[in-house]
């Protein structure tokens, strides 16, 4: 495979506790894929933490930036893992 091709992305989000790691890591294992859990990113991509919603408000850029990275590095399939939902593109 071209090393300049970028990794294709399955994104798995959802309410909080209905089982996405679980699915995200079973799917790095069977497969080999590699995992982005978007969670331990959060505090590095926040615009600020909304105290009234008691979660970060992220940077869009910031996030889409962090996933080109992540493609970029190698072409296996990147799994995203989070409850945010957000559009790439």
């Amino acid at each position: 495979m071209d090393t300049t091709e970028k990794a294709k992305i399955i994104i798995i989000t959802g309410t909080p506790g209905v089982g996405k790691s679980t699915l995200a890591r079973f799917l790095q294992k069977k497969y080999g894929w590699r995992r982005l859990d978007l969670h331990h990113y959060y505090q590095n991509l926040a615009i600020r933490y909304n105290r009234k919603k008691r979660c970060y408000d992220l940077d869009r850029k910031k996030v889409l930036r962090l996933v080109d990275i992540k493609r970029a590095e190698d072409s296996t399939p990147l799994i995203i893992d989070s409850h945010m939902i957000f559009v790439l593109s």
